[in-house]
């Protein structure tokens, strides 16, 4: 595969990775950020038990708009990254960089959740059904569990067809990468691949939701589709580019109805293979469409981005403290739900904004789970 890179990408790649995929960057960490507003209105109604059935399908409205693309894009990009990553570093700096910035932030997470959860359980986690270890043994960072299982499983099988298929390899991904061009066609022909994995989809009909220990087979099969997407995309980045700019906005447009009219069709009596193709349309094209709109509007590093990309993921993975201490507090002083809810959200956002900005950026723990050469970014003078 490196051989693909020489031969035709590696002048581009140079030119890409000086602006270290900006747009890209800001779109992950907009999916790592939009993590913060899913939580709370997860948690929300264990504090609000006696709320209203409006709420209830308020709150359920925003945690599906937003569950329906967050993670597929992250998985997507997270592809792309992975293809980078592994052409710039080769297979042993892949694994490396995989270990610092995703397994060892799970092991060492995963032993303090062990730590507080084995001896009295998750009741919080009551609001979103079973309470027990087995069921929310990662909480939160159970996409970085999935992340790092996918990662290292697409590197291994790449480093044995490279190995034993060579040029036969490269070809196959010349092929696909000519007909990714990521038009609506195209999305509805992979839509139609996706529903191929049985039961990635839970009974309400949406992408499954899981804290649990053990990965779910359905859900590790779909996100490597997204994954496995993005890796090949990697080798046509301008190609790519141009393409999901192109189609953005039509993307976005068709996804969103298909989005709503998920939602309107589990009203109505409707055959469940029907409504997971509906579900999955709009999954992929919000995706798509999404990443094409970072690529056209924000194509360049700016203040705001940049911050955020740095700071994303240790927002991330300490915001989830905050929203609970927040809904628990606001909810004592007698705030409704929905100025908690936006209270809880900003607030926890913005004190782990100010964590990482004040206690952690440019420090060891920084270097560890970033990997971002500052000084050269600071010298673009941002």
């Amino acid at each position: 595969m490196d051989g693909l890179i020489n031969g035709t990408n590696r002048k581009q790649f140079a030119a890409l990775n000086q602006r270290r995929f900006d747009p890209l960057d800001s779109a992950r960490s907009s999916m790592m950020v939009l993590g913060v507003f899913v939580h709370t209105a997860l948690i929300l109604p264990f504090f609000y038990p006696d709320r209203s059935y409006d709420d209830s399908l308020a709150l359920a409205g925003i945690y599906q708009a937003i569950h329906i693309f967050r993670m597929p894009t992250f998985f997507f990009l997270a592809g792309i990254f992975g293809s980078a990553l592994l052409f710039k570093s080769g297979y042993y700096g892949f694994i490396v960089s995989r270990f610092k910035r995703i397994v060892s932030v799970v092991l060492v997470a995963g032993a303090i959740i062990a730590a507080v959860l084995l001896p009295t359980g998750c009741t919080v986690c009551s609001a979103v059904g079973n309470t027990s270890y087995l069921d929310n043994g990662w909480l939160h960072l159970w996409f970085l569990v999935y992340l790092a299982i996918i990662a290292h499983v697409v590197l291994g099988v790449d480093w044995l067809l490279t190995r034993y298929l060579g040029d036969k390899y490269a070809n196959a991904v010349i092929f696909i990468l000519k007909r990714l061009t990521f038009n609506p066609l195209v999305i509805v022909v992979i839509a139609l691949l996706t529903l191929l994995i049985p039961g990635y989809l839970g009974r309400d009909g949406a992408l499954k939701m899981t804290f649990a220990l053990i990965p779910d087979p359905s859900l590790l099969a779909v996100f490597t589709l997204f994954y496995v997407i993005g890796w090949i995309c990697f080798y046509d980045m301008r190609q790519v580019f141009k393409n999901l700019e192109k189609y953005s906005w039509i993307n976005i447009v068709v996804g969103s109805i298909a989005g709503i009219s998920t939602g309107l069709l589990s009203t109505i009596g409707i055959s469940f293979m029907f409504h997971a193709f509906v579900y999955t349309l709009g999954m992929w094209f919000i995706t798509l469409g999404i990443v094409g709109i970072f690529i056209k509007y924000f194509p360049e590093r700016t203040r705001f981005f940049g911050f955020l990309t740095d700071a994303s993921y240790w927002v991330y993975l300490w915001h989830i403290i905050f929203v609970l201490l927040f809904a628990f507090a606001f909810k004592q002083v007698g705030f409704s739900l929905w100025l908690s809810f936006f209270w809880t959200s900003l607030i926890s956002l913005l004190v782990t904004a100010f964590m990482y900005e004040w206690y952690v950026k440019d420090t060891l723990t920084d270097k560890w789970i970033s990997g971002r050469r500052r000084r050269e970014l600071s010298k673009r003078g941002l």
